[in-house]
């Protein structure tokens, strides 16, 4: 059985050993010998994962502090030359602290923006908003490859000073998916549709019936191999702007493939961070409706209790503007919770 791997806080300055936000410790070894000895970073996709990062990036931030060229062709990633795991460590600290961690309250919960060539860390825990200095070397590399979510139609045809971006071949372009859906009269329409077919913003745009919608977004995020959160993602970028709050009871039923009381609660606080995120985004904390609308999705079955009281728990909870005006809300569902039990026992006593 192999070894356990040890976990590090994020980041690993934070003391507390019941810090929320852990990574696995790095691990390393040493292949070939003279000019072509290298070093791969056996668990760099574990690491990166853990941060919300591409592995990617973390392996070209290597290159470029340890002065030396990378390779991810093999599945491996590999680092030439031979480089101790103290050295590895002090460049993954710097790499946190320049592309996760949150510059007002250290909080790892960040998303990337890349836009018009400038990368904003979006802090969900606190919604401050961090650009990341111009002249980090690796930026040039992210804007090149910007993260799935945030790639804009119009960067297929970018220019970079190292000539035209090539965009590769993504092979879930080419994977058929089938559909079938229910039809009203009892009888069922089947779908066959290739990936490169499926357009997430046509698809909402285009007014589908409820369950067509749901089945059209759930092949989309099957033909992708998409996680929820991911998907919930990109729903947001696509549905939500500065007036979200305006029609948010008509805009939340493009979320029922996920919310409501059959759905892992881990889906709906996936969704609450991505409406944090936007909350921060269209300076929207101080509007009067902001506990309407955590009502309205408690009420209608799109939040549960539980989920939303992790959510609030997670966190840097103080320094989240949403979370303090929230705070009044997770109070009365506390006082719920403890009515509801008050009630129990009295029955249990009669």
């Amino acid at each position: 059985m192999s070894e356990k791997v040890r976990m590090l806080n994020v980041p690993r300055r934070k003391t507390d050993e019941f810090y929320r936000y852990k990574m696995p410790d790095l691990i390393h070894k040493i292949e070939g010998k003279g000019n072509g000895i290298k070093t791969v970073i056996v668990n760099c996709e574990d690491i990166a994962n853990a941060l919300d990062r591409p592995a990617s990036y973390l392996c070209r931030y290597f290159g470029i502090s340890l002065a030396a060229a990378t390779n991810t062709d093999s599945g491996k990633y590999i680092i030439n030359g031979k480089h101790e795991y103290k050295d590895l460590m002090n460049v993954l600290d710097k790499f946190i602290d320049k592309f996760v961690l949150c510059k007002k309250c250290e909080n790892p919960e960040t998303v990337m923006i890349v836009k018009n060539k400038t990368l904003t860390l979006h802090c969900k825990a606190c919604g401050e908003a961090t650009v990341v200095p111009k002249n980090e070397k690796l930026l040039k590399f992210i804007f090149i490859h910007p993260p799935k979510h945030e790639k804009e139609e119009e960067e297929d045809d970018e220019q970079t000073n190292e000539g035209v971006v090539e965009t590769k071949e993504n092979p879930f372009d080419k994977r058929t998916v089938k559909i079938t859906l229910k039809l009203k009269n009892g009888e069922k329409e089947e779908l066959s549709i290739v990936g490169k077919d499926f357009d997430l913003k046509k698809i909402i745009n285009e007014g589908h019936p409820g369950n067509r919608l749901n089945a059209l977004i759930g092949g989309y995020k099957h033909c992708y191999n998409l996680s929820t959160k991911t998907l919930i993602r990109e729903m947001f970028e696509i549905i939500f702007d500065a007036n979200m709050f305006d029609n948010f009871a008509e805009q939340i039923d493009f979320f029922d493939l996920f919310l409501g009381d059959e759905l892992n609660p881990q889906g709906m606080i996936s969704f609450l961070e991505e409406f944090n995120v936007a909350c921060a985004k269209y300076k929207l904390y101080n509007d009067t409706r902001l506990l309407n609308i955590l009502l309205y999705l408690y009420n209608n079955g799109y939040v549960i209790k539980s989920a939303m009281k992790e959510w609030y728990d997670g966190g840097a909870v103080q320094m989240s503007p949403m979370k303090q005006k929230a705070k009044e809300f997770i109070e009365w569902l506390n006082d719920q919770e403890e009515e509801e039990e008050e009630e129990e026992e009295e029955e249990d006593d009669e």
